[in-house]
């Protein structure tokens, strides 16, 4: 299985849509509402116009796509982003989640010297509360419903 990625571009807004609008997506998101084509289309294209220094990746295998991660600048100093994740239906519970993530780290500390990345996970999404263990984030904090993770980078 050939895992390969690429910043995302207009042509990806669909599959950002409906991936963002699925159900088990939705219920496992801190903002958990169904997204319409006009709200994702003005901020997908506003989004779009920071991609070099606030990347989405999209995951593919075999030219299909199957998931996203998200980098949002939280700090300049010392770099740190805020991480957001999340795979298609037909492609969870093989492992896949826990690669996007780590490659996505790697981006971002080859290509942007990140120093953290952080992570919000509610404490009912058991698979990316164990994708994140996997990968070596550190749990900092716990309250109300919501996980905190960091990952320091070398």
């Amino acid at each position: 299985m050939n895992l390969r990625w690429r910043i995302a571009t207009s042509s990806d807004s669909d599959f950002v849509l409906c991936l963002r609008n699925e159900e088990n997506t939705r219920n496992n998101s801190i903002e958990g509402g169904v997204i319409s084509w006009d709200e994702h289309n003005e901020w997908f294209t506003s989004r779009l116009g920071r991609v070099e220094f606030e990347p989405i990746m999209v995951f593919l295998i075999d030219d299909v796509c199957i998931g996203i991660t998200r980098l949002d600048l939280i700090n300049l100093y010392p770099r740190s982003y805020r991480i957001n994740l999340a795979v298609s239906l037909d492609h969870r519970g093989r492992g896949l989640g826990l690669r996007i993530l780590l490659k996505t780290c790697s981006f971002a500390q080859e290509s942007f010297m990140a120093k953290e990345i952080h992570a919000m996970v509610k404490q009912i999404n058991t698979a990316s509360l164990s994708i994140f263990r996997k990968a070596e984030f550190e749990e900092v904090a716990s309250e109300n419903d919501l996980v905190q993770f960091v990952k320091h980078l070398i």
